[in-house]
């Protein structure tokens, strides 16, 4: 089995003052500009006429966000890819008075964001790059960041712990009295799987898993960085990762020859195969890399049907995948076999070319 860097631009998928401004020209209401989004200070004489966010993001990639800036509040709507469930969040300027006419539901977060709590790896890494990190509270224990990861072993940060939680471990979250948790879980699977009541603490739910390329994903970055009004540092960290990513893909173009790539991982406890669809993000990855992707069906983005009778199996090895990209840590391909033999037939496996994903990284 061989580890190595697969798409490492791709995946390596994501301060400011306050001072005041008037444009020219007359207006019959005319609005004040900030010259920067306050991120770490609050309004002190709040003016209706302001607008207080002139470092705008907008999403350009990812397709189930939706981001709308007022004067002193911005809407954010996350369209889940896996229920009709749509999230709403209204990050209201700290210092100024909260909207009246919000939609009902909506969760309101005052920003800057001054304590925060990452459920998952993909936050910490956003915060990470806008220089955020002194505001993270909270982290899960598999996060690789060497600068967190010593945090959460001084015990400086509280501790998020992965699968089913329980009260004591509810209790050390609120106990970080942070004024938002990061997660890709939705409401309802935090309420059963960690016992997280939605009144304990503030929860803003994203879904990257729900895109469609790993371009998309990489531009959640400017998700993470609207609740600290940090949109400027994100679209400029974008822009670099999205250029450096266009040029690995239009040098992948140049290839003679196509590889057949196969992503997906054995569910060793229920004997099944399980395959990344063809519109999944890992697709994506393996057509801009310049491969052809092994996939058995088209249903959507982050779906990984598995598959346990033999006609199915056929059809795998029939492509021939060339290279195997495996979602999780294994100890060695024999350990993939045991599942069902017949993956020895598979050419990826017969020369040694499946690749493990190490943290970010296939």
């Amino acid at each position: 089995m061989r580890r190595g860097v697969f798409a490492r631009v791709a995946l390596g998928v994501a301060v400011m003052g306050g001072l005041l401004s008037a444009p020219t020209g007359a207006q019959a209401a005319p609005t004040l500009q900030a010259r920067k989004n306050l991120v770490d200070s609050c309004v002190t004489e709040y003016d209706p006429r302001v607008d207080y966010f002139p470092e705008k993001a907008k999403f350009t990639q990812a397709k189930r966000i939706r981001l709308t800036y007022r004067r002193n509040y911005k809407l954010v709507e996350v369209r889940s890819a896996f229920s009709r469930t749509t999230y709403r969040y209204a990050l209201v300027q700290c210092g100024t008075p909260v909207p009246n006419n919000l939609p009902s539901g909506t969760v309101v977060i005052e920003v800057p964001v001054r304590r925060a709590i990452s459920a998952d790896g993909g936050t910490v890494d956003h915060m990470a790059r806008l220089n955020l990190l002194d505001r993270l509270v909270g982290a899960p224990s598999y996060v690789e960041n060497p600068q967190v990861k010593a945090k959460l072993d001084s015990g400086e940060l509280v501790k998020v712990e992965t699968g089913k939680d329980n009260l004591g471990g509810v209790e050390r979250l609120l106990s970080a009295n942070a004024d938002v948790l990061f997660s890709q879980l939705g409401l309802l699977e935090l309420e059963k799987n960690r016992g997280l009541r939605r009144d304990d603490l503030k929860v803003a739910v994203y879904e990257p898993s729900g895109e469609g390329s790993l371009l998309a994903i990489a531009e959640l970055i400017k998700f993470t960085a609207a609740f600290f009004n940090a949109e400027g540092a994100a679209n400029i960290e974008f822009d670099r990762l999205s250029e450096r990513y266009q040029q690995q893909v239009r040098l992948a173009r140049k290839a003679q020859t196509r590889t057949e790539v196969l992503v997906g991982f054995v569910d060793s406890k229920q004997g099944t195969l399980c395959f990344a669809d063809g519109l999944s993000p890992e697709s994506a990855l393996v057509k801009d890399a310049g491969g052809r992707y092994a996939a058995l069906f088209n249903r959507g983005p982050n779906l990984y049907p598995c598959y346990n009778d033999e006609q199915k199996i056929d059809r795998v090895i029939a492509r021939k995948p060339a290279v195997w990209l495996y979602p999780f840590s294994i100890d060695n391909i024999a350990s993939i076999a045991k599942a069902n033999p017949r993956l020895l037939e598979l050419p990826a496996v017969q020369s040694g070319q499946v690749w493990v994903k190490t943290d970010k990284y296939y």
